[in-house]
């Protein structure tokens, strides 16, 4: 008797439950159960980066999709592109795009070839193109136009020296001051403006402006007399996102208005030496016939039927613009001149003055580049 009761004591603590963990598991095996994981909450894509609410640090509840390339060109998100950092706070991106961009610079100072990042490139360019006074909009938008200009040198060679893509030269790419020579220029002031600088250059990192998905041809001037012009006007190649659009807001700026006195005889005789034509000091004025653009500057002028462009005549008298206007006083010729420079794309006071009233550099662009895309290069 005692043994069937120890028999059964065992049968029910030790066999029935090893066997019904057996089963159990065979069970689990064959259903292909797991046990149970922690789920861990997905990290939000950095700050700057391509992901979804990014630029305004709004934690994404996904990862991003990596950037999709297309030409080697990526459309940014509209929220970075929307700019909500007027005040100078843009989130700038981690991994600087610029930086992995290496150029080669043909420096005309020392006569010499240079690597150097793209980041540091635009910075040197902008430092020489624009004040760095000027609002932090305006500043972007040269910083856009300055890359863009980079960009699209990059598979082709500089013509002042085919070892390079660009130089340092403002009459053949852009203007650059170097770090060393704005340390001399700026003084005390150099770590505040070379920051502000910087902030520009890095708050739009990797954006082109792009047309038809590629790096457009970059113009830009200093002064409009108050409107641009269609690129054909004043070069020979017409491009469709130049047109002439009004530029207000620069009346006041030094580089407004000039004017240049000059005798009969002095105007008659640099129209032959710089231009041939040949036309007698006392019928300059009855023989002048003047076309202008639909920005106001002087298209073709005449002399007695001979025409030259308006640019030619900018040349050859040392005028600020080819906006320029005759007056036959009694003893000499008055030019009086509007604007300073050719007047194609942006021009730069009227950028500024755009930035002021509250626009953001992507404003700016699209006012004075027609249809273009804002996007990265990579």
């Amino acid at each position: 008797m005692r043994l069937k009761l120890v028999n059964i004591f065992i049968i029910f603590c030790f066999i029935i439950p090893f066997t019904a963990s057996m089963y159990i598991n065979i069970i689990t095996a064959f259903a292909g159960t797991s046990a149970p994981v922690l789920s861990l909450p997905e990290q939000s894509p950095a700050a700057g980066s391509y992901g979804n609410n990014a630029a305004n640090g709004t934690p994404s509840q996904e990862l991003p999709e990596p950037p999709q390339k297309e030409s080697n060109i990526i459309e940014l998100n509209d929220e970075k592109l929307s700019n909500g950092s007027v005040s100078g706070d843009a989130i700038v991106p981690e991994n600087l795009l610029d930086e992995s961009v290496i150029i080669k610079v043909f420096d005309r100072s020392t006569n010499e070839v240079v690597e150097m990042t793209l980041h540091d490139y635009v910075i040197c360019a902008v430092a020489g193109e624009m004040p760095a006074t000027f609002e932090l909009e305006a500043l972007k938008a040269q910083a856009v136009a300055a890359r863009t200009f980079t960009v699209s040198h990059l598979k082709s060679s500089c013509s002042s020296n085919a070892a390079a893509h660009v130089c340092t030269y403002h009459g053949c790419c852009q203007a650059f001051v170097s770090v060393d020579r704005m340390k001399k220029n700026w003084g005390a002031q150099f770590e505040e403006k070379l920051a502000k600088i910087t902030a520009a250059v890095e708050q739009t990192d990797s954006l082109v402006m792009l047309y038809n998905d590629l790096p457009i041809t970059v113009f830009y001037f200093s002064t409009s007399n108050g409107y641009t012009d269609a690129c054909q006007d004043v070069f020979v190649k017409n491009l469709p996102y130049y047109k002439s659009v009004e530029s207000p807001g620069e009346e006041t700026a030094s580089g407004y208005y000039s004017y240049v006195k000059l005798s009969y005889k002095e105007f008659a005789d640099t129209l032959f030496s710089k231009l041939g034509i040949a036309v007698s000091e006392n019928d300059i004025e009855n023989s002048v016939s003047i076309t202008r653009t639909d920005g106001g500057r002087v298209k073709s002028i005449s002399f007695n039927g001979k025409s030259v462009k308006g640019t030619q005549i900018r040349t050859a008298f040392g005028l600020k613009s080819a906006d320029f206007h005759l007056t036959f006083l009694e003893d000499y010729i008055l030019i009086e001149v509007y604007g300073y420079g050719h007047g194609v794309g942006m021009s730069q006071l009227g950028a500024n003055y755009m930035a002021k009233q509250g626009n953001t550099f992507c404003d700016i662009l699209n006012h004075y580049y027609i249809n273009v895309d804002i996007k990265s290069y990579m």
